[in-house]
């Protein structure tokens, strides 16, 4: 830990946080102590253990300038699907990292001992003790399973994390509960690897902070405010819930459905079919009786996937699980405000549709909601919509699927949190002002 000191130090001066956060990965934590762990039973070094993820946790407290409490330092442990950091915890993991490395150096011990029956060291019980402790009954390691080479870190880490999260959300209640729902998604994270080129928009270090201290539940202001936005004067929480995805005095909302249009335009070009951005639908109004002009987002007349044979009318929704009505509902169900957007909009526009089919048989068309929360997550009718084109795209591009669809996710999640932040930063600094005045 002394010969990182110094190391850090330097890579704390740096004054890109976004870049600061990256090195920080590589210099500290679990991936530059992992031939320890693999080496060393757990139990002799329990107590470095837990001072190095003190000082670990020290440092990015320092990294973030913000203070990390032991629920926000347990949340930046779990994975990016469970709305972490990955900042694996030295001293939980030490044991699977012991026990693994034994099962597998196991065949080879035995060799160099010349011993067929050797049992293992004798500090494995204690460490499987450990494992174990961390583990449903159903899924505890046995002396007989390492002895057989049936330890599979990757898995049994997995179970581990799962444990870790529901145990995590059990602390959570009210606000902070729904919001770790609605963000445990891998899709919600995936701006943290984005790396925008040059002539694309980036997040001030200011932005960034913010998004990483909303995705941790960390506040961000002191105490609350009120919304400087002309004819809104709602009251914005220390967490800038109100200014990132109720507040719709602003332009916020128009500029991340337009965002989101233009990505989804062009990822529809790129799988090789014709689309129209703010397709006109003629439609009958049943309230005056007459044909009026109904917009849709995106138009596919000519194919593409999931059309069934008709033109593919695409609606693209912003919707925020913190509206009143959703909250309560998005602690027992994630995803629910996408899903409501859904029935929404389904109960809205499919009628109409339909009666146009029934006016003009040559046009037949489908309704498709393609609905996204404000913290980044995609409902269940426009995802599988989304992974069809990005597998049409790979395949158009003979590239692997996994690096054409992780680009798309990280580029539109990128966007959403950058002007989700955006939106919090204007806010307060003209609410400063005004204050002053």
């Amino acid at each position: 830990m002394k010969k990182q000191q110094s190391l850090v130090e330097t890579i704390l001066k740096c004054p890109d946080l976004e870049v600061k956060l990256k090195l920080l990965g590589f210099a500290i934590g679990y991936p530059t102590i992992q031939h320890i762990l693999r080496s060393t039973p757990p139990q002799l070094i329990m107590v470095a253990l837990k001072e190095y993820d003190a000082y670990m946790r020290s440092v990015y407290e320092r990294a973030i300038a913000a203070e990390i409490s032991d629920l926000t330092w347990e949340r930046m442990s779990l994975s990016y699907a469970h709305g972490g950091l990955s900042i694996k915890s030295v001293d939980r993991s030490a044991a699977l990292s012991y026990v693994s490395s034994v099962a597998n150096a196991l065949p080879e011990m035995k060799l160099q001992l010349k011993d067929p029956n050797y049992q293992g060291p004798r500090e494995l019980d204690v460490a499987l003790v450990l494992i174990n402790n961390q583990l449903p009954s159903a899924d505890h390691i046995t002396r007989e399973m390492v002895l057989e080479g049936k330890v599979d870190q990757k898995s049994i880490g997995k179970k581990m994390e799962e444990v870790l999260y529901q145990n995590h959300l059990e602390k959570m209640r009210g606000r902070d509960k729904t919001h770790l729902m609605a963000i445990s998604d891998s899709h919600v994270s995936a701006w943290l690897h984005y790396k925008p080129t040059a002539r694309e928009p980036r997040m001030t270090n200011e932005e960034y902070r913010i998004s990483l201290l909303r995705l941790l539940g960390i506040p961000i202001f002191t105490g609350e405010f009120q919304c400087p936005m002309f004819k809104c004067g709602a009251m914005v929480d220390v967490h800038g819930d109100h200014s990132a995805e109720l507040c719709k005095c602003g332009k916020e909302f128009h500029v991340r459905h337009d965002d989101l249009k233009l990505k989804v335009a062009d990822l529809v070009r790129a799988a090789g079919y014709h689309v129209e951005v703010e397709a006109t639908i003629k439609v009958a109004n049943k309230q005056k009786n007459q044909k009026e002009p109904r917009p849709c987002d995106l138009e596919l007349a000519y194919g593409g996937p999931k059309t069934d044979g008709k033109i593919l009318a695409v609606d693209i929704t912003l919707k925020s699980v913190k509206q009143r009505g959703l909250s309560e509902l998005g602690e027992e169900e994630p995803g629910i405000a996408a899903k409501k957007a859904q029935e929404m909009k389904h109960k809205k526009y499919d009628g109409y549709l339909e009666e146009l089919g029934k006016r003009n048989p040559r046009k037949q068309y489908k309704l498709l909601c393609i609905a996204r929360e404000t913290t980044g997550r995609f409902g269940g009718e426009g995802l599988p919509f989304l992974q069809d084109l990005l597998r049409t795209v790979a395949q158009r591009e003979k590239k692997p699927y996994c690096l054409v669809a992780a680009k798309f996710w990280q580029m539109s999640s990128y966007s959403l949190h950058m002007f989700n932040a955006r939106a919090i930063v204007w806010r307060s600094q003209v609410a400063a002002v005004r204050k002053q005045d």
